[in-house]
């Protein structure tokens, strides 16, 4: 009984127009038609290496088996394919290790052997794409791949030495690890919401906007890489702002500062100078205090003294108690002038209100000029009209030979 595979085949066979000139089938036990039919696909790739693949020649190898072990090379502009492609039920596997070469392509295909992106021309990468994947990678220094709509569930980490770039990609388990000098770059998907990109020196350039992302540990709310990203560029452009503001106000508060310490300084100087002035208002207040202190001590009570606008009468009575105006006004006689014929008198001459002088045994001759000379005076009351001897005093004779008495 034939199965699907031989059905597909015999479908080709039966009309061969479906196929362009540089399709090539292969079905292990067929017969070798050249151009069309081999039983290996190291055959099929031996013819096409003779034709010279190129862009404007490109070849397409269509494996109708279930599986397929070959090891080979994929040459240049060559696709390898199954017949899911053209509308089959399933993939074919192919799980021996295969090479692929500039812009050679593997599509539809359950690969689960060992892939080698061998192309070296940036413009041209390997390309594995709508594949279901589970083998491995290669990717060497200086070598550029592409994944294109393929499930990634690689049995180990994929490492990046070469160019890998990604297209709408989803990846299940292990991961990419960009080695120095590889760059992984393009759009990546994760099915699982793993983390499957490690940067271990080399460049990661990817547009991961449908990326799963974890953020249990980071506390971000974003849950795909691509709002992830936004979300910390959000904040590093809040922080710069914040940086820039905070700039700012350091150097605003620098200036204070340094305002602020010079005027410490300058305070600190004044405190210093107003120190040592209170110190000396102190010396002066003790010695102030110490000169008032003297002077209650010493000064005249108010109640002994005369003030100068003392309006009461007071009388002297000790000899050197103090004399007022008023007292001295109403006490002091006027002087008289005498001739020099000074003439003895006796109580007789003397006058009821008046004052009169009597000099008792003395004429002029006795009284000299300059000098205090001795007499003896009567005085009659204005009253009474009696008459008193006074004591001795002292009376000044000037040089009018005015004589004062009292």
């Amino acid at each position: 009984m034939a199965n699907k595979y031989d059905t597909i085949l015999d479908k080709y066979r039966q009309d061969d127009n479906i196929l362009s000139d540089n399709t090539l089938l292969v079905k292990a036990g067929s017969k070798t038609t050249v151009g069309r039919y081999y039983p290996t696909v190291a055959t099929a790739i031996a013819y096409i290496n003779t034709q010279t693949p190129a862009v404007d020649n490109r070849w397409t190898i269509i494996v109708l088996d279930a599986v397929n072990t070959e090891s080979f090379t994929c040459p240049d502009w060559t696709l390898i394919t199954s017949p899911k492609a053209f509308g089959g039920a399933v993939f074919t596997v192919l799980s021996g290790d295969i090479s692929l070469g500039g812009f050679s392509t593997m599509s539809n295909i359950n690969c689960t052997g060992q892939i080698t992106f061998a192309s070296t021309v940036a413009e041209t990468p390997s390309i594995i794409f709508g594949c279901y994947f589970t083998g491995t990678v290669i990717s060497g220094a200086g070598t550029y791949g592409q994944f294109v709509t393929t499930f990634l569930a690689p049995s180990d980490n994929i490492d990046v030495n070469g160019q890998i770039t990604i297209t709408t990609t989803e990846v299940s388990q292990n991961q990419f690890r960009v080695n120095a000098g590889g760059i992984l770059t393009g759009d990546l998907m994760n099915l699982a919401g793993i983390s499957v990109v490690a940067d271990n020196g080399g460049t990661i350039s990817l547009n991961s906007t449908g990326l799963v992302y974890d953020n249990t540990d980071s506390g971000l709310t974003a849950d795909t890489v691509g709002d992830a990203i936004d979300e910390v560029e959000t904040r590093v452009q809040t922080n710069e702002g914040n940086i820039s503001t905070n700039t700012s106000d350091i150097s605003t508060n620098a200036s204070n500062i340094a305002t602020n310490t010079a005027d410490i300084s300058t305070n600190a100087d004044n405190i210093s100078t107003n120190a040592g002035n209170i110190s000396t208002n102190a010396s002066n207040i003790s010695t102030n205090a110490s000169d008032i202190s003297d002077l209650d001590t010493n000064k005249a009570d108010k109640s002994n003294v005369l003030e100068l606008d003392n309006t009461d009468a007071f009388t002297p009575d000790a000899d050197y108690e103090p004399a007022t105006k008023k007292y001295v006004d109403d006490s002091v006689y006027t002087s008289a002038d005498f001739d020099t014929d000074f003439a003895t008198k006796d109580t007789d001459d003397l006058t009821q209100g008046s004052v009169n002088e009597y000099w008792a045994g003395h004429d002029t001759d006795d009284l000299t000029e300059g000098t205090t000379n001795t007499y003896s005076l009567w005085e009659v009351d204005a009253t009474s009209g009696e008459t008193e001897l006074k004591s001795a005093n002292d009376i000044n004779l000037d040089s009018d030979y005015k004589i004062f008495y009292q």
